[in-house]
């Protein structure tokens, strides 16, 4: 039986068509996506502030101390930062390299999270990561790759702080959170040592698409056993920490008496609920879910959209000079027919990951 081969290279028009007809119907599901997530953001944002003083939230913004935002905007830009040192350990791993310069995983890191915190942010931020990573002269796979795992574990290191602090809260409720992450993170790894002990198995099925897919993804775990995830994943946690944090200083300085550990239980499960992609950025989301669970610890509804939105355009502020870097950075390897060579090459291998 004759097997088709996949030509190495296609030609200009063949690759151009096929990355027509791929831009074709990823735009048809991203206006898909874009029209549900505004219809969710829109009703999310409309049943919270339906229900708040405006008088009430005036005042409170009036008396927010000025320090405390300037504290948070630190913590913000040390989220970031370990971010950006979590990513680059998973570039070490995965491509069986030396980490890349810290750097220029910094900037690029940083010009990403510029576009997380736009509408339908993940996907801009990523294609913006990859894109600018280029530079780096990897593959397209591992590069792609990298940056699925780091989202994977900045969750579980979200998880991990949820779990670590959710017996501070003095609420019932946080016994359900805690069980919930625990059984979380026993399922990941009970997954995680499923795989990999089937890795023989699915050896001998590798001509079938979703066997050979499985065993890929065996493969490339064992390579996450390595020191340097134990040391991303280290950064998950502390950047998660800072998230809290500087939530926490905004609380602070709207007059909200929350401790810190209960703060950064309570903002570890509100950004597991945020970084569901059905709304834009996470807008909507975040302001239902902290109204909730501050009003169940007796935090009136007011401040605690403040709280929400201040954290929200926080974090667009702090991260807004990632988008000049990546405008520059775009500019300064444009080619002479006006096509960036960086999207060109993410492009035409992109497919060939697909």
């Amino acid at each position: 039986m004759s097997v088709t081969q996949k030509p190495n290279n296609c030609s200009d028009s063949a690759l151009i068509f096929v990355i027509q007809q791929k831009s074709h119907s990823w735009t048809q599901g991203r206006w898909f996506v874009s029209v549900f997530c505004f219809i969710v953001t829109a009703l999310a944002l409309s049943a919270v502030f339906r229900v708040v003083d405006g008088r009430i939230l005036r005042e409170a913004l009036a008396k927010q101390d000025g320090a405390s935002i300037v504290s948070a905007a630190v913590f913000c830009l040390l989220q970031v930062a370990l971010g950006g040192e979590r990513w680059r350990q998973m570039l070490s791993v995965l491509t069986a390299r030396q980490a890349p310069p810290a750097l220029s995983v910094q900037l690029i890191f940083y010009s990403s999270s510029f576009f997380n915190t736009l509408p339908l942010g993940n996907i801009g931020g990523d294609i913006a990561r990859i894109s600018l990573a280029r530079k780096f002269k990897l593959p397209a796979r591992p590069l792609i790759t990298s940056v699925v795992v780091d989202h994977v574990v900045a969750v579980m290191g979200f998880i991990m702080l949820a779990v670590l602090t959710s017996p501070t809260v003095p609420h019932p409720f946080a016994r359900v959170a805690w069980r919930g992450g625990v059984i979380a993170l026993g399922g990941a790894a009970i997954g995680i040592l499923l795989l990999m002990a089937g890795d023989r198995v699915l050896v001998r099925y590798r001509n079938h698409f979703l066997m050979s897919t499985l065993s890929r993804i065996t493969t490339e775990l064992r390579c996450l056993m390595q020191r340097q995830s134990l040391f991303a994943l280290l950064y998950a946690v502390l950047s998660a920490t800072c998230s809290g944090l500087a939530a926490y200083f905004i609380a602070h300085g709207l007059g909200i008496g929350m401790q810190v550990m209960p703060m950064l239980a309570i903002m570890s499960t509100v950004t597991l609920v945020v970084v569901l992609p059905i709304s834009l950025a996470g807008w909507g989301l975040r302001e239902v879910s902290l109204v909730g669970l501050l009003g169940l610890l007796g935090v009136n509804k007011e401040a605690a959209v403040l709280l929400s939105v201040e954290f929200g355009l926080l974090n667009t502020l702090v991260t807004l000079p990632g988008g000049a870097i990546w405008l520059m950075v775009r500019r300064k390897r444009q080619t002479p027919n006006g096509d960036s060579e960086e999207h060109r090459s993410v492009a035409s291998e992109t497919i060939e990951v697909i």
